[in-house]
């Protein structure tokens, strides 16, 4: 072979081989990078306030019903309350129960699904006003047994992130104007 072709041969084979290896470095280099995003946290906690009757150690009326945005994002807050009978021993009975009436707060709105829907979103820990202008009055009955039994309220709270509205519409199916949840 020709000195001339193998000194060619041999510029082609290395000027391929750096720009492999350029190549794969480029590809596989590492930088430091840190992220500043950090994700919503979606949370609320209940509020509740009792008066117990003292005579038979149960709730005698419901008080304060809130809800307390514990998240890091302002979020609407909707409650369901969920009347139950239950037992001397705090047993569930399977008794149909109804919700005894009771006036709003005007911060509230519900809805035609039955839930409660806090007007405006709460800011990140904020407190929302009581849903209960007036207090809900426990009854007591006497099962088919002729045992007592008394009535109880469960509240489930579920919170939305505010943001973006037309999210918090789709999910829930209400209405959202000017940031204000509308009654359906």
């Amino acid at each position: 072979m020709n000195k001339r072709l193998k000194i060619t041969l041999w510029i082609f084979f290395l000027s391929i081989a750096l720009s492999s290896g350029m190549t794969f470095a480029f590809m596989f280099r590492t930088y430091a990078a840190s992220s500043t995003f950090s994700k919503s946290q979606v949370q609320c906690n209940v509020i509740r306030e009792d008066l117990t009757d003292p005579k038979v150690t149960r709730f005698a009326q419901v008080q304060k019903i809130a809800v307390q945005n514990t998240g890091n994002v302002p979020v609407y807050v909707r409650v369901k309350l969920v009347p139950t009978w239950e037992d001397a021993q705090e047993n569930q009975i399977a008794q149909v129960a109804s919700l005894p009436t009771f006036q709003i707060s005007s911060s509230w709105v519900q809805g035609a699904d039955g839930m409660f829907y806090t007007r405006a979103p709460l800011a990140v820990d904020q407190i929302s006003e009581n849903l209960l202008r007036t207090g809900i009055q426990m009854s007591q009955d006497i099962d088919a047994f002729g045992n007592p039994m008394y009535q109880r309220i469960e509240v489930l709270s579920e919170a939305i992130q505010a943001t973006p509205q037309d999210a918090v519409e789709q999910a829930w199916g209400i209405k959202v104007i000017d940031g204000m949840i509308q009654p359906s």
